[in-house]
């Protein structure tokens, strides 16, 4: 699940043209590949045969440190076991090495499966405002309230990501327990706290954010995708969500009307446009479209398709639309079809390892912090703080830094000040820029 940022912000970030011939491979010292020999759990199955991964050794093994938190008082931790985590890693290697696919996952070193972090602000989505209780957001009746009056998402948002950026060598996963957010009742007019049970990432955030525990099931991969510039394969908008084959009718006429010259299924071909795009997944209705027209469920292996007649221009057009429900960037998770990256998909993730994830191939000038402890940031000032420490320490060792794809952007040195920059200590900084990463860095997400 990816949060929606503007073409604008996403300039100032590290998105570059497609660039995986520059990568080299890089080894992980003391982290273990946690490459299957046999089927683990999570891998899905076709009938009843087993379903053989096609896999070549890996050229990229990435880091990942598992963090699991715990609020302030060690109440709601998190209850991910080591175990747990390795059967995580493990389907995910066979699906990101599904064919010819050449990245891998390991374990990190500072991955905490023996204690908790105890930090209320990277264990919770918001910290309930003063006074606020489950009971007290329960019995609100007010549509229309600022919902940072019942609970607090910013902080959470800051802790989180100047964790991940203070350790941009690997990739931070929290197993957080006090996964809480508001949501609006509309049916029962009042708001109330929900526990999302997903995940959540995005290509520009500094981590990857999980339930409390989580095992060999796609969820690991599709957040590892997000991380590594992959949006949904379908159309994230809620206004072109389809129930049923009228609804879809309507969205494809409707998309057409304002956006002549477009093929009717492009509403739904939702990775076609954006920060990220990908070309070659065909449009995704998602399941809910093929359970109303078949019946069954969205993982029916014979029930993959659906042809909808419609009017443009007063013609009648049949379009028949067909998800590739074996993509891990789609939301047919836990059918029993081999869950893959397509070739774009791929380009997406060398693209990553390229500009903003560079520093997971083992070359971070020795900026980042080596382990899980460590005062946490929660305002604004603090996560300045942590950018402009990084930026310092990437501009002496001459390493760009990971959210740049150039540097001196956001931050240069104090004796190349170039317009619109302004000298605070040891950098060259442009205030304007600055918000708009941070911006981008904590945009609210969409949980999966």
């Amino acid at each position: 699940m990816q949060p929606r940022l503007v073409l604008p912000v996403l300039a100032l970030l590290a998105i570059a043209s497609p660039a995986s011939a520059r990568l080299a491979p890089s080894p992980v010292g003391k982290a273990t590949d946690h490459l299957p020999t046999a089927k683990p759990a999570g891998i899905p199955t076709v009938g009843h045969a087993t379903e053989a991964p096609k896999l070549k050794p890996p050229k990229y093994r990435l880091p990942i440190q598992f963090v699991r938190t715990a609020d302030d008082d060690g109440g709601r931790p998190s209850k991910l076991t080591r175990a747990q985590a390795e059967q995580a890693i493990a389907a995910t290697n066979v699906i990101f090495r599904r064919n010819g696919g050449d990245v891998s996952f390991v374990i990190h070193p500072a991955s905490n499966f023996d204690d908790l972090v105890e930090s209320t602000a990277l264990n919770r989505d918001c910290i309930f405002a003063p006074g606020q209780t489950t009971a007290t957001i329960a019995a609100n009746t007010d549509a229309s309230i600022d919902t940072n009056t019942l609970c607090d998402t910013v902080a959470p948002s800051n802790a989180r990501t100047a964790y991940g950026l203070e350790r941009s060598d690997r990739i931070v996963v929290f197993s957080r327990g006090g996964n809480f957010k508001v949501k609006w009742d509309g049916a029962g007019g009042h708001w109330y706290v929900d526990r999302p049970t997903g995940g959540q990432s995005w290509g520009t955030q500094s981590y990857v954010r999980m339930p409390e525990d989580f095992d060999g099931s796609t969820l690991l991969a599709h957040e590892l995708g997000h991380y590594l510039h992959n949006p949904h394969t379908f159309n994230d908008s809620d206004r072109w969500a389809v129930a049923d084959a009228a609804q879809a009718k309507a969205a494809m006429e409707a998309w057409v009307a304002e956006h002549p010259g477009d093929h009717p299924s492009a509403v739904f071909d939702g990775d076609s446009r954006g920060s990220f795009t990908v070309g070659d997944t065909p449009p995704d209705p998602r399941g809910s479209l093929l359970v109303a027209v078949h019946g069954g469920n969205k993982c029916d292996a014979d029930n993959g398709s659906v042809t909808i007649a419609i009017r443009v221009n007063g013609a009648t057009q049949n379009i028949t639309l067909t998800p590739d429900r074996s993509n891990v960037m789609s939301y047919f998770k836990g059918c029993p079809f081999p869950q893959h990256f397509s070739d774009a998909q791929y380009d997406n993730i060398h693209d990553a390892l390229a500009t903003n994830r560079q520093d997971l191939l083992g070359d971070g000038g020795g900026c980042y912090s080596s382990g899980s402890d460590g005062a946490v940031v929660t305002t604004d000032n603090g996560l300045i703080a942590t950018m402009r420490k990084i930026a310092a320490c990437k501009l002496l060792v001459r390493k760009p830094m990971p959210w740049e794809e150039v540097m001196g952007t956001i931050y240069s040195q104090p004796g190349d000040l170039k317009p619109g920059f302004v000298k605070h200590g040891k950098l060259g900084v442009h205030a304007g820029r600055e918000k708009a990463l941070i911006d981008a860095l904590r945009t609210a997400p969409v949980e999966d």
